[in-house]
């Protein structure tokens, strides 16, 4: 499996996890148990800066273009099915923050949470399964090496040196609070 690769299904390792704790505060809220609000927000947070900026954003800046350029059709089949999913969890997730702010629609949160979830974790074994194998199908290694390099500066530019570690720290922090 080339570099390139490698960075986004590491990613997506992540994604998993985030969504594992959405779920975990999704089911905790509808039970009525307390959910720390600020962990709630920060949990949205990595979502938005890591899922969505970082890691859709190498995708859509990145891969689908040299997939393109590479002969594959932007306007049908799996790329556009990648950028309609990345939009709808745009949506999902703006409607999960508006829904978080005080004071909490509970039913609006959990229902853009319960699709968030659903709708990522399809989307990511999609990409796991049938993009990204056929990524490493039509790009050659020079091109997925100079893909990864880009993924790199794509990440310093658009979230900052060292961010991408202090997100997976808030993971962790999260992961050890609500799931272990």
């Amino acid at each position: 499996m080339s570099r390139a690769i490698e960075i986004l299904k590491h990613e997506h390792e992540a994604i998993i996890a985030a969504l594992n704790l959405l779920d975990t505060f999704t089911q905790q809220l509808s039970a009525d148990q307390a959910v720390n609000g600020d962990d709630l927000h920060a949990l949205l947070g990595l979502l938005s800066e890591f899922a969505d900026k970082c890691h859709h954003g190498k995708e859509e800046d990145l891969l689908i273009p040299a997939l393109v350029k590479a002969g594959l059709s932007a306007g049908g089949g799996p790329l556009a099915s990648v950028m309609n999913e990345h939009a709808e969890g745009r949506r999902l997730l703006r409607v999960m923050e508006e829904a978080a702010a005080p004071p909490l629609n509970l039913a609006d949160f959990a229902s853009a949470a319960e699709r968030y979830s659903a709708l990522l974790r399809a989307h990511i074994e999609k990409e796991n399964e049938a993009l990204f194998p056929m990524a490493e199908e039509v790009l050659t290694q020079t091109q997925l090496n100079t893909l990864a390099d880009a993924f790199e500066e794509h990440e310093i530019k658009v979230i900052g040196h060292g961010r991408h570690e202090s997100l997976h720290a808030l993971l962790k922090r999260l992961q050890k609070r609500y799931l272990m």
